[in-house]
């Protein structure tokens, strides 16, 4: 649900925490990081 919202909305980011989330690393230019890795980059 939250991936589906955030590719529809052309988001760069996802933030999560989900083990099952951060192993897909990104899905059609979403990428997706945990809170840690965002804070690093960002």
């Amino acid at each position: 649900m939250f991936l589906d919202c955030a590719v529809a909305g052309g988001a760069k980011y996802l933030v999560s925490g989900d083990k099952d989330l951060l192993m897909l690393k990104g899905v059609a230019g979403v990428k997706i990081l945990s809170p840690a890795e965002f804070l690093k980059k960002f």
